[in-house]
C-alpha cells in the first residue's frame, strides 16, 4: 500500500512536471488504442500463467528475481545515498 501511494505520487509529479515542460508531443490515437489493446490482452490473459505455476508462488518470486537481476544497479544507488551522509564517514 505504501509502495502504490508513494509509485502514484511519481507519476503524479512526473505527469506535473512533462506538463509544465510540454515536451512530450501527443501520441496518435491509433497508436495509443494499440497499446491499450496490447496491455488489455496481457492482463486479461494472466491466469493462463496458473495453469504452469501457481500464482502465489509468482507472486513471491518475481520482486525476489528483479532484486537479484538488478542488485548492481540497487547497490551502487544505495552506496550512493549512504556516501551523501557525512556522518556516516562512508567513502
Amino acid at each position: 500500500m505504501l509502495v502504490e501511494a508513494l509509485g502514484n505520487l511519481g507519476v503524479q509529479v512526473l505527469n506535473a512536471v512533462l506538463n509544465i515542460l510540454d515536451v512530450l508531443p501527443d501520441m496518435p490515437q491509433a497508436v495509443v488504442s494499440a497499446l491499450g489493446n496490447f496491455f488489455d490482452l496481457v492482463f486479461d490473459n494472466c491466469s493462463l500463467i496458473g495453469f504452469f505455476v501457481p500464482l502465489p508462488l509468482v507472486k513471491v518470486l518475481l520482486p525476489l528475481v528483479v532484486l537479484v537481476v538488478n542488485f548492481e544497479h540497487i547497490y551502487a544507488g544505495v552506496m550512493w545515498i549512504l556516501r551523501k551522509i557525512p556522518v556516516l564517514g562512508i567513502e
